[in-house]
């Protein structure tokens, strides 16, 4: 009766995530998967430079890693919630994504990217169902209003304005 409400589904899903991960964090309980076979990959000296400063919180959030001798590293355990071929590319993402952030920063950067990551896609078809979960889930984290990288989940769209675009006023 009052307008309509524009749901963001990436946004919306990205939200409810990462209160998800702050929690499994703030417990310790990251679910994690063995590799069968270890990822092997390379990384360039800036992000070997950020994987050093930041091993331990990439630890704790379910990322294990070796090295493997020059810029080779293995990737032996990541977080449950990625498949195999998603781990190493979340992975190479976070390095991108917390190496310039301010210490107090990297946590919550490592998280909302995580989130991202792992969030529905824009466009991607749901169900009515799971749009109706996603809602009320929405409704029930820390900050329904902005995803954790600030970008608004909702926009409201006033009676006003659809009678005004329609012609009705």
């Amino acid at each position: 009766g009052e307008g309509l409400l524009v749901v963001d589904q990436h946004n919306a899903h990205e939200r409810v995530l990462f209160d998800k991960y702050e929690d499994i964090d703030r417990k310790r309980t990251w679910p994690v998967k063995m590799s069968l076979i270890p990822i092997v990959f390379d990384l360039s000296p800036s992000q070997t430079v950020v994987l050093e400063e930041t091993g331990e919180d990439l630890e704790g959030a379910g990322f294990r890693v070796e090295p493997m001798g020059g810029r080779s590293y293995a990737l032996r355990e990541y977080p449950d919630i990625f498949k195999p071929e998603e781990a190493l590319n979340v992975f190479l993402s976070l390095l991108e994504g917390i190496g310039e952030a301010p210490r107090e920063e990297k946590k919550k950067r490592l998280l909302a990217t995580m989130a991202c990551k792992s969030a529905i896609k824009a466009g991607e078809p749901l169900p009515r169902e799971k749009m109706e979960f996603l809602v009320a889930e929405l409704f029930k984290t820390s900050n329904p209003a902005v995803c954790p990288h600030g970008r608004p989940i909702v926009v409201r769209i006033p009676r006003s304005q659809i009678e005004k675009g329609l012609k009705r006023i």
